[in-house]
């Protein structure tokens, strides 16, 4: 699984998916329009623990900042 970070404008976006590499990631989010007007800044292999607490619904779903920084918290959680 790979957390890929988007920046549109000044505001950081993230989308986490299921794929086998960065570049296979990167190539399903550009396909599915996820980004489109977004510039990719960078992206991270998430390790198993990480992995299995990321919801469902938030799986290749673009999430802003928010979002994303109460996923982190709840990482550091665990």
């Amino acid at each position: 699984m790979w957390w890929l970070t988007y920046r549109k404008f000044t505001q950081p976006q993230v989308v986490i998916l299921k794929a086998g590499s960065l570049i296979q990631a990167k190539k399903i989010v550009s396909m599915s329009g996820l980004a489109d007007g977004m510039t990719f800044q960078e992206g991270h292999e998430l390790d198993a623990v990480k992995a299995k607490l990321v919801p469902k619904e938030h799986i290749a779903k673009m999430m802003g900042r928010r979002l994303a920084e109460a996923l982190l918290r709840k990482w550091e959680r665990a």
